[in-house]
């Protein structure tokens, strides 16, 4: 047989022949002349290939006849101005058309647009809207498409009727918002079982909406429920999936945990992620961990970065931080934090308002202006800052940026002390001892110092001490003293501790410890307080014969003498005449170091020493500086010293 005879009869041979079977493209099957195509799948041939003008004529007409497709994508074109101008009206209209027929993307659609409106600018987007957007899938389920001619607000009602028809035929991204709307009651009676069976139902079809939303409502997000550790699953599927919600939030709930449990890792690779996606929030969590070092290692520069990329795009609690990260810095940047200060006060932070006072009173950053101050207060007291209460209470109290008016200060003490402050309390107590502002009541004035002490005022145990040991409110009681004493010491006060300290050297209501008064004078001593550092370096003194080594005494009459204290600077001066019982060159660098402060008495002492040559080469520069130094704080030697050693030039004579 030939084997040419397996070709039939008149069919195509060559190139032509090797196409039979192959689907071909539309213009060679009509040159061909393959049979046209249905007028719907035409229509659709055109949508694909993004001819949306021949699209549109052809779905108008299909839609005319009743087919629900066409009206799902004329929807589709008037919302995205694909072959018309975008309408979002005419879009809604051709949704409720398709929707009525059964469509249930259409169904979902119209649940997503009225949830969070069409065509309707941010600034009129209620908070609700914005909530929805966040919690079942942010901008790529929820994308807002601006219309020239027309917009679409948002309806929860209507949301909730199409929503819940989508849902029902499986629609799982209408599962999750009709979760959300349940769960915070828009549109609807809220319902926390109803809304967590929905998002499990999208959840378990991997929509990340459904796992975010779960989380969110095991989180507590929405209120009663809050079971972090049934949380957590859910939302790392949707971390995932790379939800930034969900990275966020996650972050947060495993920040809770007590610092030895965390995985610290996990939370800053969480927080990264967020916020290189641009999540400002997750930009401020990161900034404020980094600077706090929360149980991460601290790295301040990161954290900068961090704080400053959420103040760009509006954090203002972001400006506070920074304000706090430039002030903390090793070498603190206060122009700085003083210029984001003001402008995340201006913004009406009620934190950084606060904070502005605090920069006006102390002069930090910017020139010390107590009036100022009064203003910044005064706007973070409307704002129910607590610290602003006791702020004004001392202002007026001291007469500072405003009269002193004591009856105002004990209102701000008042109003800060019912809030729970216990400094206010304690304030409160001083104006009820001294009748300013308010009747004296010395029993009263105890009363507060008591509940204040009680709360942790180490000023209002020191306060109670006093009382105690003077008599201020009835017989003399040292053991009550003693007590208030010891507590307030404990807590950090130097004054307390000093007390506490005399009490035991003069046994009174304690034993007389010369052990436990060494002990409280060396804790006062430590905090710099200089009544204490004299009583110590005299004790040394005392116990060290004439000639001897001065021993311990030394280190405390150096510190009293950083401190100022002009008796123990004369010592220092003193001991360079007895080589035998203390380092020259060693009590030499002492005294420079403390002339360098700004001790006139050791700034005589050198500028003599330089200009005698003793100790140092004679230098008269140098002598001449050192008095002028110490003629500066109208030491009258260094005047007169200055008078002898000034040039014939420099002489004023008299008319």
């Amino acid at each position: 047989m030939n084997k040419r005879s397996a070709t039939p009869a008149g069919a195509p041979t060559g190139w032509l022949g090797r196409l039979r079977g192959l689907p071909l493209p539309a213009p060679i099957e009509r040159l061909l002349g393959a049979a046209p195509l249905a007028p719907l799948q035409s229509a659709e041939l055109a949508f694909t290939e993004q001819r949306y003008s021949d699209a549109v004529a052809a779905f108008k007409t299909l839609a005319a006849e009743g087919h629900t497709l066409a009206y799902l994508r004329l929807g589709q074109c008037y919302e995205s101005g694909a072959g018309v101008l975008p309408n979002p009206a005419a879009a809604v209209r051709a949704y409720e058309a398709a929707a009525k027929l059964g469509d249930r993307d259409a169904q979902s659609r119209l649940g997503e647009i009225y949830l969070t409106g069409l065509g309707v600018t941010t600034a009129t987007t209620d908070q609700s809207t914005e909530a929805a957007q966040s919690t079942v899938g942010g901008s790529a389920l929820f994308k807002q498409l601006a219309a020239k001619d027309a917009s679409v607000s948002p309806n929860p009602v209507e949301a909730i009727r199409w929503n819940r028809l989508a849902a029902e035929a499986e629609d799982a991204s209408a599962q999750a918002r009709l979760a959300h709307q349940l769960a915070i009651g828009l549109g609807t009676t809220q319902d926390l079982p109803s809304a967590e069976r929905w998002f499990k139902r999208a959840a378990d079809s991997q929509y990340v909406g459904g796992q975010l939303g779960l989380g969110l409502l095991y989180s507590g997000h929405y209120g009663a429920y809050s079971h972090a550790e049934d949380a957590i699953p859910w939302l790392t599927l949707a971390s995932a999936q790379g939800n930034v919600l969900a990275r966020l939030t996650l972050a947060l709930i495993l920040l809770e945990a007590p610092v030895a449990q965390r995985d610290s890792g996990l939370i800053i690779k969480l927080l990264s992620q967020a916020a290189h996606a641009g999540d400002v929030n997750a930009m401020f969590t990161l900034g404020e961990l980094l600077r706090t070092g929360d149980g991460v290692p601290s790295d301040l520069t990161v954290a900068e970065t961090w704080l400053r990329r959420a103040a760009v795009k509006g954090s203002v609690k972001a400006l506070v931080s920074l304000v706090r990260l430039l002030s903390e810095l090793s070498e603190p940047d206060l122009n700085a934090a003083a210029a984001l200060c003001r402008e995340a006060a201006e913004a009406g932070d009620a934190e950084a308002q606060y904070l502005m006072g605090v920069l006006c009173v102390e002069g930090r950053g910017t020139p010390t202006d107590p009036s100022e101050a009064v203003q910044w207060f005064e706007k973070a007291a409307e704002q129910a800052v607590i610290g602003a209460f006791e702020r004004l209470g001392a202002l007026y109290s001291e007469g500072l940026g405003v009269p002193q008016d004591y009856a105002k200060a004990a209102h701000w003490f008042e109003r800060a002390a019912e809030a729970g402050d216990r400094e206010a309390t304690m304030h409160l107590g001083t104006l009820r001892m001294q009748g300013l502002g308010l009747p004296q009541d010395r029993a009263t004035g105890i009363k507060a110092y008591e509940r204040a002490a009680k709360s942790g005022s180490v000023e209002a145990a020191l306060q109670l001490g006093i009382a105690a040991a003077t008599g201020a409110d009835g017989p003399i009681n040292y053991e009550q003293a003693a007590h208030w004493y010891q507590q307030a010491a404990e807590q950090g006060s130097a004054v307390a501790a000093y007390n506490l300290a005399q009490l035991h050297l003069q046994g009174l209501g304690v034993s007389s410890d010369g052990d436990q008064a060494t002990r409280w004078l060396t804790a006062a001593a430590e905090l710099n307080y200089l009544p204490a550092i004299t009583v110590l370096y005299q004790q040394a003194l005392a116990a060290t014969g004439e000639g001897d080594s001065l021993g311990p005494a030394l280190p405390w009459i150096v510190r009293a003498a950083e401190l100022g204290d002009t008796e123990a600077t004369q010592i220092l001066i003193d001991l360079l005449q007895q080589p035998e019982r203390v380092s020259t060159g060693g009590l030499l660098k002492a005294l420079e170091k403390i002339a360098t402060k700004g001790n006139a008495t050791a700034q005589l002492a050198i500028g003599d020493l330089y200009a005698e040559g003793v100790f140092f080469k004679e230098d008269a520069a140098l002598a001449r500086r050192w008095y002028e130094e110490a003629a500066a704080q109208q030491h009258e030697l260094a005047i007169q010293r200055l008078q002898k050693t000034a040039p014939p030039s420099a002489i004023t004579l008299g008319r």
